[in-house]
């Protein structure tokens, strides 16, 4: 079973991608708005692979979901 901790939201960078494995998270999710190019390139090139994608009602940009195990 995987085990989720809370990062604060103002951390950034590698930094934030490295806290989980000391917190002893196995696994990171995220969502990325489509249109933000730079931080879906920033994802994938830190191991993020793509889970889902949707669009929210009333929206017409989808939501990308990321894991990064």
């Amino acid at each position: 079973m995987d085990r989720w901790t809370a990062l604060p939201a103002c951390t950034s960078g590698s930094r934030t991608v490295a806290t989980p494995s000391v917190t002893g998270a196995t696994a990171i999710e995220t969502c990325i708005l489509a249109s933000n190019e730079d931080g879906l390139r920033f994802a994938r090139a830190h191991g993020f692979t793509e889970t889902d994608r949707y669009v929210l009602p009333g929206s017409t940009i989808p939501w990308v979901d990321l894991r990064r195990e």
